[in-house]
């Protein structure tokens, strides 16, 4: 019975060391492959008008969502700080925006932070308008078990 035991425990300890061996060969994140990554200018500048458009639309959202729905008002607030560090437009009644578009070019401040004009038009039933905001791009390389991730975050403000 003990022998019986003791190749149990050899088999298990086996495995287990297969297993690490296995975790520790995951590609390490290569300088080259950053570079390679950052060199396509029309890549990062897609990238960047995508990222800043879906933010958009969703600080957009959460101000309809702020209107339709009163009680969740004080975490919506929340959330749309989060997004703008000036005050919150006021479109009244049911809106929705339309044809985002980038005007110029991506604003390179510095290797991790882009600036990127957006116009926009607000469409209601009484109105139809054009409007403009400037959106601030925050990018920071995590590693996360030997993988990197790139980290945005977006901003607006009023221009």
């Amino acid at each position: 019975m003990k022998k019986l035991i003791y190749i149990i425990c050899i088999l298990i300890f086996i495995s287990c060391k297969n297993e690490v061996n296995k975790v520790s060969e995951i590609p390490a994140f290569e300088e080259e492959d950053a570079e390679v990554y950052r060199s396509d200018d029309n890549f990062v500048m897609n990238r960047y008008q995508i990222l800043s458009t879906q933010k958009l639309q969703e600080y957009f959202d959460l101000i309809k969502l702020k209107e339709k729905h009163p009680e969740f008002k004080d975490d919506i607030l929340i959330q749309l700080r989060k997004l703008s560090n000036d005050s919150i437009p006021n479109y009244a009644g049911d809106f929705s925006i339309e044809n985002i578009r980038q005007v110029g070019e991506v604003e390179t401040i510095s290797d991790s932070v882009q600036k990127i004009k957006l116009v926009y038009n607000v469409v209601s039933d009484a109105y139809k308008s054009n409007d403009s905001i400037l959106a601030t791009i925050s990018s920071k390389t995590i590693f996360i078990d030997d993988t990197a991730t790139i980290s945005n975050k977006v901003v607006f403000s009023g221009l």
